[in-house]
C-alpha cells in the first residue's frame, strides 16, 4: 500500500528500511521537498506498514515542536522506550551509549530538521553520527530518517 503520486519514493524508502531491519546495521536517510509534497505522509504510512510485520522501535519527533533546539536530546531520550537517563553522563553520551549496546532495532523520524541549523552545525553532526557509533564488535542499531523543507540542507 504506497502513496498515490509517491510509488517511486515509497519503494526507494521501503527498500532502505528493509535493508536496515534485515541488516541491523545503522544508517541514516535524508528525505527533503517543498512544503506539502507528501514527505512526512509517506514515511509515515510506509513505517506504519512495515511496523506490522517487523519489530522495531519507532520514535517520531518534530523538530518543529522544540521549546529550544538542544532540547532534542531531552526528547529522543524521553520518546525511546528502552532508554534509561544516565544524570551523568549526560543527554549526548548517554545516546550514544544506549544506541550501540541496545539489542533493539531503532527507526527515529526528526521532522523539520532544518529548524536545528545552527552556525556550527554541531547538533546536527551530533544526531547524524548516532547511526554510525561503533566500539569493540557493536555497532548502533539506529536509522534516522530525517524531513526537511529546505533543498539544500546537505550544503548549509
Amino acid at each position: 500500500m504506497s502513496v498515490v503520486s509517491r510509488e517511486e519514493e515509497y519503494n526507494i524508502l521501503k527498500d532502505y528500511i528493509t535493508d536496515f531491519i534485515k541488516s541491523g546495521i545503522g544508517k541514516s536517510i535524508y528525505v527533503s521537498g517543498v512544503p506539502g509534497s507528501g514527505k512526512t505522509y509517506t514515511v509515515t504510512k510506509l513505517l506504519k506498514n512495515i511496523k506490522q510485520k517487523n519489530v522495531f522501535e519507532y520514535l517520531y519527533i518534530n523538530c518543529g515542536h522544540l521549546k529550544t533546539k538542544n532540547s532534542i536530546y531531552l526528547n529522543i531520550l524521553r520518546n525511546t522506550s528502552c532508554m534509561k537517563l544516565n544524570q551523568k553522563q549526560g543527554f549526548l553520551k548517554t545516546l550514544q551509549t544506549h544506541f550501540l549496546s541496545c539489542k533493539k532495532h531503532h527507526i527515529m523520524v526528526l521532522d523539520e530538521i532544518d529548524l536545528l541549523i545552527t552556525p556550527k552545525q554541531e547538533l546536527l553532526y551530533n544526531i547524524f553520527d548516532l547511526p554510525y557509533i561503533e566500539s569493540k564488535n557493536m555497532s548502533s542499531k539506529l536509522l534516522i530518517i530525517v524531513i526537511a523543507n529546505t533543498l539544500n540542507l546537505p550544503e548549509k
